[in-house]
């Protein structure tokens, strides 16, 4: 590259020297390019400044900030890679870097530009052991060594006399045809020798021609070495036939020299011919089986549809796949092999399972965070944005438990002044729940009694009645109920004996259903089985609330301890029917199958099986 030096100290500088890149290149060779390229312009930049500051000042520290030396290197560098190759320098012992004495510049004691000061001796030394002595000796013991002898003044090329120890054959004929010219030609051996001191470094100038050779004259241990050379400036560097043969004939009375190349460097061998591509199969995974991959991944599917943080259950799925067949260890995979819900080593104390909080938590929230003019909507909205903070959610949790310890010591001190039934707070109240076919119904009464549907003229009043046609007990309740209705309406001087057919109806249910329930023992569990097997796979605040209905109810349940499953009291064999309600939820239905399957294996008289596509059959 090229050098601009003026008589400014701030004059751009940009200079490499090919000694200095080698000598980096072998002494940090696993540093960047990049950096080792910055730390060689910083040799000749630091070597420039010592010079200008030897002239002007007694000190030979540099004091110049990180911008101004990215300024001088024309922006070559970045200041991360200037800072890296000072490093760099530093380490190598090169380079000697200090802070800004508050001494000696007293205008400014908080300065923290860094002084800095190199070893020109240090790298001198360092390139003498790069270079070893049979090299350098091989550089300045040129066969073509002095001026007055290279030929490079006459007309004619001559080979210095120490070169007659090449093997030269005198003997050897060639054909017409094959003229000097086409070997090497004298004309542009003199260009090319004439060209030579056109270059300032004399290594540089002998790389340059030692670039077109194919083998090292180190190999040729029959040249006589000669005197060594006392300064730079007397080297010589003519080209060096570097060559095992060298055949000299005479043809047209010209000399000419063919150069007989038989020793080839062999390529340097490709690092991806040493190493084996491993094919996608042989790397390490974490699955057992392509099954068990299948299966943790609609597992995973399942879960990221109930976390809300997740955009893309596929993507966030796969992700996780991926890092599996990586090797890389996942708490989900130990889980599902544990036959337990995925989710539990992220679920939360308030959560019945993994990101469904507790009910009656969110009601507490919804209580009190609702602000005047704020729908119930809203309050739920605002209760689960301060779920999302875990440190949030955490503090309001623990307000929730004491409020209920407060509730519960409240009720001990009423009972012992003869109160007989206790008051709980609405927040704390289980709400309830309405079924489809409930909201179905309710919606069809309604429709029916609604009188912008009576008002001729809608388009949407017929798609109504079909939609509700199928739900003729719904019906007939409603008609009763409008002809009760009715009555008072359009009568408006009716007397109260006009009532007692409606009383009538109105009382007919309340007489004919309380029949059933006469008897002693319920006709119904307080509770279905898969709602309580659910609660049993979620969370632990979900799971102590099944188990305590089991424990209350003995007559209707049995709990499998080792299988964490709930089954039917008072039944030897599960029916089929119950163990396939088991499976009727989406999301513990792996879980739940894991487990029926080895309640399966340890009783194989039942009969019961899995078939190819996980359904449960029976003989």
């Amino acid at each position: 590259m090229t050098a601009s030096l003026a008589e400014k100290p701030r004059s751009p500088i940009s200079l490499l020297r090919r000694e200095h890149k080698d000598l980096l290149d072998k002494l940090a060779l696993n540093s960047r390019t990049q950096v080792r390229c910055c730390a060689v312009a910083m040799i000749s930049y630091l070597k420039h400044w010592h010079e200008w500051k030897e002239l002007r000042y007694p000190t030979r520290w540099v004091y110049q900030p990180l911008r101004d030396i990215r300024e001088d290197l024309m922006g070559a560098y970045t200041l991360h890679v200037i800072r890296a190759a000072l490093d760099l320098l530093e380490k190598l012992g090169f380079l000697s870097i200090r802070k800004n004495a508050r001494q000696e510049n007293r205008r400014n004691g908080q300065d923290k530009t860094h002084q800095y000061l190199l070893h020109v001796d240090r790298v001198e030394e360092a390139l003498e052991k790069l270079y070893s002595p049979k090299k350098a000796k091989t550089r300045k013991n040129s066969p073509v060594d002095k001026p007055e002898t290279s030929g490079i003044n006459s007309g004619t090329p001559s080979i210095n006399s120490k070169t007659s120890r090449f093997t030269v054959e005198t003997h050897t004929q060639i054909p017409s045809s094959d003229s000097c010219t086409d070997s090497c030609s004298l004309k542009q051996e003199r260009e090319e020798i004439n060209s030579v001191p056109e270059l300032e470094d004399p290594w540089e100038a002998e790389d340059e021609v030692e670039q077109g050779s194919t083998t090292s004259f180190d190999d040729t241990p029959e040249i006589l070495q000669e005197q060594e050379v006392k300064s730079e400036e007397q080297f010589s560097a003519v080209p060096v036939l570097k060559c095992d043969e060298v055949s000299q004939t005479a043809v047209n009375t010209a000399t000419c020299v063919e150069v007989v190349q038989t020793d080839v460097k062999p390529l340097p061998k490709l690092k991806g011919d040493s190493e084996a591509l491993h094919s996608r199969a042989e790397r390490t995974s974490g699955f057992q089986s392509q099954a068990e991959r299948e299966d943790f991944y609609q597992a995973l599917l399942i879960l990221g549809k109930t976390k809300g943080e997740v955009l893309s259950p596929v993507g966030w799925a796969s992700a996780i796949v991926k890092g599996i067949n990586a090797g890389e260890p996942c708490e989900y995979l130990n889980e599902y092999r544990r036959s337990e819900l995925l989710g539990r080593c992220e679920q939360q104390e308030w959560e019945v399972a993994p990101g469904q909080p507790f009910e009656q938590f969110v009601t507490y929230l919804k209580t009190r965070s609702k602000k005047t003019g704020m729908t119930d909507e809203e309050a739920i909205a605002s209760s689960y944005q301060q779920l999302k903070n875990v440190n949030l959610a955490r503090a309001q949790w623990e307000s929730f438990k004491r409020t209920i310890n407060r509730c519960a010591e409240d009720w001990e001190k009423q009972k012992q002044l003869g109160v007989s039934s206790a008051y709980v707070p609405p927040e704390l109240l289980p709400d309830r729940k309405v079924s489809l076919e409930e909201a179905a119904s309710a919606m069809a009464s309604l429709q029916a009694g609604c009188i912008q549907l009576q008002v001729p003229g809608l388009a949407e009043s017929a798609k109504l009645n079909s939609a509700t046609a199928e739900l003729e007990p719904a019906k007939e309740l409603v008609t009763e109920s409008a002809v009760t209705e009715s009555e008072p309406v359009t009568t408006a001087d009716a007397d109260v004996d006009d009532l007692e057919p409606a009383k009538e109806l109105a009382s007919e249910p309340a007489v004919t259903e309380p029949q059933p329930e006469s008897t002693d023992e319920p006709t119904a569990p307080p509770l279905p089985l898969s709602d309580l097997q659910q609660q049993l796979d979620g969370g632990k605040l979900a799971a102590s609330l099944a188990r305590r209905v089991i424990e209350a109810n003995p007559e209707w349940y049995v709990m499998d301890e080792e299988l964490n499953l709930v089954l039917p009291a008072g039944e030897e064999i599960p029916s089929l029917e119950h163990l396939r309600s088991l499976l009727t939820n989406a999301e513990t239905r792996a879980v739940t199958a894991k487990k029926i399957q080895r309640l399966i294996e340890g009783n194989p008289q039942w009969g019961f099986y899995f078939d190819e596509f996980g359904e449960l059959w029976g003989f």
